[in-house]
Order: C-alpha cells, then structure tokens, then sequence
C-alpha cells in the first residue's frame, strides 16, 4: 500500500464527510483512510461509519486527548509506505494523491517529506509566494518559517513510512534534536514530577533505547506486537512524546532508564542507523 491518509477528528459532523469524499474520488487508488475520531460528541463518528468503503477505518477514542496522540494513534495503525496528513474540514483536489505519487517515487531517498501547497477557501493559494528554497534540510525548514513570519504557511505534508512503522528521520535531523534535548535539560530548573511507569512499560522502553524493533520486542516479552503497540500509545500520551525517538531521549535526559550510551548511539540504534 502507497499511502495512509490521517485524519484526526473532533466534533466535525459538519465537514467530516466532505473531507472524505474528496480522498475516495481521487484517481490514484492505492491508499487507506484512517480516521481518528477523538473523542467527539457529536455525530462524526455515524457520519464515517455510513461510508462503506473497505479502504477507510474508523478508530473511536473515548476521550479528548487533543490532535498529537490522535495522530499518534493513527500512525501506529498506518501500514502505507507514505503517511498524508489531513485535517478533517480540509478536502484533497482531484488528482492530489497522484501528484503525490509522482513526486514521491521521483524523489531520492534522502527526501523523507514532501509539502504541498493548499487553495484556500477564497482561492488563495497557501504559502504565496513559494519559498525562496523548493529543497530544505532542517536550516533550510527554519529559513522558510522566517520567510512566511506573519503569514500561515498552511500546506499537506506527505512523510516517509520505513518497516518498522516509524517515520524516517535522517542523521541532521537525530542531531538537532540531540541538540534541543541538551538545551531543553541543560536550562531545566525545577523538574517535574515524572509519570510513574509500570515494570512493563519501562522494560519496553529499555528495549527501545537498545535499537529493538515492535517485533523483537514482543518475542522478548512473550507477547504479540499489537500489545507492544498498545503500550508505546500509552507511553507516548504519559511522558507527551511523539515516537521511539523522542522517547528514548526523554527517558535518558531525565534519568528514568540506566545506559552508559550516549544521546548519539542511542539516536542511531533507535533509527537502525
């Protein structure tokens, strides 16, 4: 499968269904729609169950946790190769997803994201003008958010898929979040209490920092990968981390896993490097 498109919904009763009529007339057939209802109390939820195409999948929280572990929870169920955001009153043009095929098999493997440009409900074409730069790496991102300062850069962002279900991150990008890391502990004056793990939970975090993957994991553990995956959700929303990644650096910044690793090696064995 190419793509899994992500949509994370509160109380879009209203625009939910348009959103995903756009993705199911799209040309380009090759995809799955994951909607992430979060907690609504409205009736999204009905408006996604009468679509009866096996390509969309509904996944209900029965809370409110806010749009980052919704899309958490939609990655994790993601099996595409690309994984497209789209918010839930947004709708794709037609031919969208074949102008992200295009560009994605077209691009080198050191492209990890591709960003598209959004039409506005006024015909405004979102961001105008292009970027001085169409290829950035991590300084080239931060030029472009200084570009459009005062302006909202709205654009859909298609990011790599790699085996294990994690989204690919290259070795510019593991060093500048080491970096933030160390900045982030480096001016922490009073820190905060941390949320109590189970024995579980911290022995799959151990297993993370040494470079295991979900499946490697569960056979340690004696227990499936969908378990594992469970869990990685759960760890995710109590430590407010978005993947293995960060995770892993959370849990050595505040002391809560023992390595004599440093941030780098760790960084590399979480990313299979």
């Amino acid at each position: 499968m190419f793509f899994s498109i992500i949509v994370p919904t509160y109380n879009r009763e209203r625009f939910i269904k348009r959103c995903l009529m756009s993705v199911l007339a799209q040309d380009f057939k090759d995809f799955e729609i994951i909607v992430v209802d979060d907690g609504s109390t409205d009736g999204t939820a009905a408006s996604v169950r009468a679509f009866t195409d096996s390509r969309l999948r509904l996944i209900v929280q029965e809370k409110n946790r806010g749009k980052g572990p919704a899309c958490n929870t939609g990655n994790a169920a993601a099996r595409g190769d690309w994984i497209v955001s789209l918010d839930s009153d947004d709708e794709l043009l037609p031919g969208a997803l074949t102008c992200m095929y295009k560009h994605a098999i077209a691009g080198s493997e050191a492209i990890d994201a591709h960003w598209f440009r959004c039409r506005m409900d006024d015909g405004r074409i979102c961001p105008d003008p292009l970027p001085s730069r169409l290829e950035w790496d991590y300084d080239g991102f931060l030029a472009f958010r200084e570009e459009t300062r005062g302006r909202w850069p709205d654009m859909v962002r298609c990011v790599r898929r790699i085996a294990a279900g994690e989204t690919w991150i290259d070795n510019q990008s593991v060093n500048w979040v080491i970096e933030a890391y160390r900045s982030q502990a480096a001016a922490l004056v009073s820190p905060r209490t941390q949320p109590r793990l189970s024995p579980k939970e911290m022995a799959i975090i151990t297993c993370i920092t040494q470079g295991k993957r979900n499946k490697e994991i569960a056979f340690q553990l004696g227990t499936t990968e969908q378990v594992i995956k469970n869990y990685l959700r759960k760890i995710y929303d109590k430590l407010g981390v978005s993947d293995r990644l960060e995770l892993a650096l959370y849990c050595l910044h505040n002391k809560i896993i023992q390595t004599d690793a440093d941030e780098e090696t760790v960084a590399q064995k979480v990313l299979g490097q």
